[in-house]
């Protein structure tokens, strides 16, 4: 597959690609299989609709938000990695935001226990575990890393590349272009979440740096999972 190394911003309409893309990555991932129970093709279904719900909300108030790579064989323009870049000011959604892109349907779709299970892991991982902030007490520095991620940062929301375009590093060559038009803007305060060693390891070579991680939901071995929080700041 012929493709082009050029990171753009994508518009509305990849909304829908884009969400069955990064559906398709994390229907599998332990987080997700914690809040959507059943099986991984519901759970592909599900985090679409979700996810397309989730984009629109960004984009109504980022358009610069979803970036991407395009496939240009024969000019099909299909999305071959995609990723949400998000300032701090709208990571967040408001009840009316909801209302208005559907989001409070979640319920009659899926079930309260789903809305039950996605809100505890959101609060979950909004912050540290004991042993770091324990840590972060005793720190002589008197640096707290965790205030750096909420300070003017941008997050990088669901970095996924299509399995038949990896291995070529396309999705290291997009999120580098992020971070470097970024950088050029003045300080860089970049962070993630993931659950996954694998990308750990990938975000260290670009950049990033772990200030905390904690395991997840032991008491349930089925979906057990760890996370991670990563940051790129000049701060540091």
């Amino acid at each position: 597959m012929a493709t082009t190394t050029t990171l753009l911003v994508l518009g509305p309409e990849y909304i829908e690609e884009c969400a069955q893309v990064m559906a398709n990555a994390f229907s599998d991932a332990a987080i997700y299989r914690y809040i959507f129970r059943g099986t991984q093709e519901s759970r592909r279904a599900a985090l679409e609709w979700l996810f397309v719900r989730n984009i629109r909300i960004v984009l109504d108030k980022c358009p610069q938000a979803l970036r991407g790579v395009l496939n240009n064989e024969k000019n099909s323009n299909q999305v071959v990695c995609c990723f949400m870049w998000v300032p701090q000011e709208h990571q967040d959604a408001s009840l009316g935001e909801m209302l208005w892109h559907g989001l409070l349907q979640m319920p009659i779709r899926f079930g309260m226990d789903s809305v039950k299970r996605m809100l505890h892991v959101m609060d979950n991982l909004k912050s540290p575990s004991k042993e770091y902030t324990s840590q972060m007490m005793n720190d002589e520095s008197g640096q707290n890393n965790n205030n750096i991620v909420k300070e003017g940062s941008i997050q990088l929301q669901r970095m996924v590349v299509r399995p038949d375009c990896q291995g070529q590093g396309l999705g290291t060559k997009a999120l580098m272009a992020a971070i470097v038009e970024e950088s050029a803007k003045g300080k860089l305060n970049l962070h993630l979440e993931t659950q996954s060693p694998r990308n750990v390891t990938f975000y260290e070579r670009l950049g990033y740096k772990v200030i905390w991680d904690k395991e997840c939901y032991e008491e349930e071995m089925e979906y057990k999972f760890h996370s991670w929080c990563m940051i790129r700041s000049d701060a540091l």
